[in-house]
């Protein structure tokens, strides 16, 4: 009996042991997190975009955003506007009014500092060599 009771208690005491040094490891663990910064890194947003302010970022990536979401919905004007040709006749059939023309909405144009960035990147991979696979 003395003996299952001894075996019991260095068991437990083996598991213990084994749970502090896990504790352990994630106390180094979180501590070194902490003093590389890496952790706050990962609390940065993926897009130039402040979805509490609802601003763009006012750097290069900032207004690319944007000009891809006014591209969206410029695209989604055309949409519309070919949507509502193709499926409705000349005249309005209840009235016999002819129907109102949309007029296409105008394509946003990509500012001039945005196009130069661009530029100066396509320019920059084209001058590097291409690796081969």
């Amino acid at each position: 009996m003395a003996s299952l009771r001894e075996a019991a208690l260095a068991r437990d005491e083996k598991r213990w042991g084994r749970m502090a040094a896990e504790s352990a490891a994630d106390e180094r663990k979180i501590a070194t997190k902490r003093s590389s910064g890496l952790a706050a890194k990962k609390n940065a947003p993926s897009l130039p975009f402040n979805p509490i302010t609802l601003q763009y970022g006012t750097g290069y990536d900032g207004g690319l955003l944007q000009h891809q979401d006014e591209m969206v919905k410029y695209r989604s004007a055309l949409r519309t506007n070919n949507l509502y040709s193709k499926s409705n006749g000349d005249y309005n059939p209840i009235s016999g009014a002819p129907r109102l023309e949309l007029k296409p909405p105008a394509k946003p144009q990509l500012p001039a500092e945005l196009q130069q960035r661009q530029q100066q990147q396509q320019q920059q991979r084209q001058s590097q060599p291409q690796q081969s696979l």
